[in-house]
């Protein structure tokens, strides 16, 4: 079921966010990706945005969206630390569902204008 962004009691940062994830999972899933997950989180307060799969390989993907007037450049906030957590994160994942598959990390960047309007970035094997 879509989120009601039209909700006074939902968060603005929050719908902002939750409306990149829905457009990022869309995007994967059009792009021959299956997403198995969307907003994993493990008993250890541990998050991962989106969980997909394709060509035998589980991608942990990181979504950033922005207004697009914000100047800030969201792929500063995927650094060395936020990786190594996404590591533990789909470490445990990967223990909980005994999956054995290679991972990759990937970002999709988002800049929204409005629901419609909005450019997407998909950055494969972030390091």
């Amino acid at each position: 079921m879509p989120t009601d962004y039209s909700n006074p009691n939902y968060a603005p940062h929050l719908a902002l966010g939750q409306l990149g994830e829905e457009l990022a999972g869309n995007w994967l899933v059009r792009n021959g990706y299956r997403l198995l997950e969307r907003n994993w989180r493990s008993r250890h307060h541990q998050e991962i945005d989106l969980i997909a799969f394709r060509d035998n390989r589980l991608h942990c993907v990181e979504v950033k969206t922005r207004s697009h007037q914000g100047a800030f450049d969201p792929r500063y906030a995927i650094d060395h630390d936020k990786l190594l957590a996404l590591a533990r994160a789909m470490n445990l994942y990967k223990q909980q569902k005994r999956l054995d598959f290679n991972v990759t990390y990937d970002a999709i960047i988002i800049f929204l204008r409005s629901e419609d309007d909005y450019d997407l970035q998909f950055i494969p094997d972030i390091q």
